[in-house]
């Protein structure tokens, strides 16, 4: 699942202190930057910005927080300061969200996987089979490129009885 992410951005005018706290759909907020340096005859600069996914609350909610000190509209009396704990604080939440999300989603790839191999093994078991080399065998049948540290961990036995099972049915087929 792709997220999409933008970004609150904090820009001022340069030689003033009033912050600007916006967001954009954008992970980079150049466009808006540019469009903003068009109404600083003295020059802008952007403070910093934070890249995240719900870039339009986080502002919305970073207005709700600073609104003491709101001048007006988006513009605030916020210090350098302030603005560089916003953006590590957000910083590190975007990251630890994105870690525990791949974290989630790999979880559920290797789960997938797992079921997909109990599938196949269920396909398998329909026959009663006596031993654990038959049922390797007929998984080695339907797919002769196998992983043979994983086959061995899942049935519990060595590599090298992988390999002698394999040795054994091609033996047998020839």
């Amino acid at each position: 699942m792709l997220i999409k992410r933008g970004c609150v951005y904090f820009f001022r005018h340069v030689g003033l202190s009033p912050v600007k706290i916006g967001y954009s759909e954008n992970e980079s907020p150049i466009n808006r930057f540019n469009t903003f340096k068009t109404y600083a005859p003295y020059g802008s600069e952007i403070l910093g910005f934070i890249i995240i996914s719900d870039a339009k609350e986080i502002e919305s909610f970073l207005h709700k927080k600073y609104s003491t000190k709101r001048l007006s509209g988006e513009w605030f009396e916020i210090t350098e300061e302030e603005v560089k704990e916003e953006i590590t604080f957000y910083t590190n939440i975007s990251d630890i969200k994105e870690r525990n999300e791949f974290q989630i989603a790999w979880a559920k790839e290797i789960s997938n996987k797992n079921n997909e191999v109990d599938l196949d093994l269920q396909k398998v078991k329909k026959v009663k089979y006596k031993t654990k080399e038959q049922i390797f065998i007929d998984k080695y049948v339907l797919n002769n490129k196998m992983n043979i540290s994983y086959e061995a961990d899942f049935f519990g036995v060595s590599r090298r009885c992988i390999y002698d099972w394999i040795k054994k049915y091609k033996n047998a087929k020839t």
